[in-house]
């Protein structure tokens, strides 16, 4: 149990502010391609592919998957990590929630879940 906590996997915070960064960068066009594409588009998955690699380098030491999702349906829209009930995981959502940019929440909300 002390040996666990000594050599807990902590969250990088620069890597999570330099993602939501490069996210705020090119967020409007992220937002409307999710919004106004099918998710078997060109753009959709190009959009997919450039966030699920800026999470991969937040969630370098993750033992088990990660997923995230859009929901488009509410207002405003959500961003949402889903962290497979893992501590590592979960630290990393709440540090990404901790870092996401206020300019983001009138266009979208982040949430976590399992």
């Amino acid at each position: 149990m002390i040996f666990a906590k000594l050599f807990e996997k902590k969250p990088n915070e620069k890597t999570i502010a330099k993602f939501w960064n490069e996210f705020q960068t090119r967020s409007d066009f992220y937002l409307d391609v999710i919004v106004k594409d099918d998710e078997d588009t060109d753009d959709y998955i190009f959009v997919r592919s450039c966030i699920k690699d800026g999470l991969k380098r937040c969630c370098i030491d993750a033992e088990v998957a990660y997923d995230f999702s859009f929901d488009t349906e509410s207002e405003p829209m959500r961003f949402v990590f889903h962290h497979a009930n893992d501590a590592y995981l979960k630290r990393v959502g709440e540090s990404l929630a901790k870092q996401y940019p206020a300019s983001l929440k009138e266009k979208m909300l982040f949430l976590t879940a399992e």
